[in-house]
């Protein structure tokens, strides 16, 4: 267990990152350092919730910084010490594994960044997992549109007919389909899988159960999905 005081830093943005903390005591906020320089803080952490969860699974630089609010009390998870604990408990790496990758993808996600832990559990029960060798079409510009997804890992690009080159490519945290589902319109683009990817979807009615239970989510969709019809983008 390690303490921290008011405004100290637990970790850095651009640090390296190889240790999961879980708070037991006290609050923290979420920071991200912009080209410019500015701290844009993105999230308040309370007890329970755990942070710097991708440093088990790969050697990355931490992508924010973590700074206590109050006097914290945090337990400090190393990625062996980690999957040894799985081991003991009969707990399949790859569930655990799976599980990191998704709250990541959904702490990264321009949408969902703000959910409290509860609520991130609820949407991954929610949501179906789908594995998409690269080069597979997920969704085509035209057809009917029935699922929302969110790219947990690899990368996807999104193309119209009227643009020879990409328009975007989205990767871990990117989502698309929201468009067909909140306009009740055809898709309009392509979503193709640039790498192996693995994407969690949601049906229309599960989506609207997460649009209605988690307000601030659903206003972030439909301003997002309000800005891509503008632009003619998916």
């Amino acid at each position: 267990a390690l303490e921290f005081q008011n405004g100290q830093t637990v970790i850095r943005q651009g640090d390296p990152g190889e240790v999961f903390f879980l708070i037991g005591k006290g609050h923290a906020e979420v920071i991200q350092t912009e080209n410019s320089g500015v701290d844009q803080p993105i999230s308040t952490l309370h007890p329970g919730d755990g942070f710097g969860e991708i440093a088990l699974l790969e050697s990355k630089p931490r992508t924010a910084s973590v700074r206590a609010l109050s006097g914290l009390l945090v337990y400090a998870f190393e990625r062996q010490s980690f999957f040894e604990a799985l081991k003991k408990a009969n707990v399949a790496p790859e569930r655990a594994t799976g599980m990191l990758r998704a709250t990541n993808a959904l702490r990264t996600s321009e949408v969902f960044k703000d959910l409290a832990p509860s609520s991130i559990h609820k949407l991954l029960n929610l949501c179906s997992r789908e594995l998409h060798k690269q080069g597979t079409v997920v969704i085509q510009q035209g057809d009917a549109g029935d699922r929302f997804y969110l790219v947990e890992s690899g990368q996807v690009s999104v193309e119209q007919h009227d643009h020879p080159e990409p328009i975007a490519e989205l990767g871990p945290g990117g989502f698309f389909g929201e468009v067909a589902l909140l306009c009740d319109i055809p898709r309009t683009a392509t979503v193709r899988c640039k790498a192996d990817s693995v994407l969690l979807s949601l049906d229309r009615e599960k989506f609207r159960e997460v649009m209605a239970h988690d307000f601030t989510a659903g206003i972030r969709l439909e301003q997002v999905a309000e800005s891509r019809v503008v632009r003619g983008a998916r």
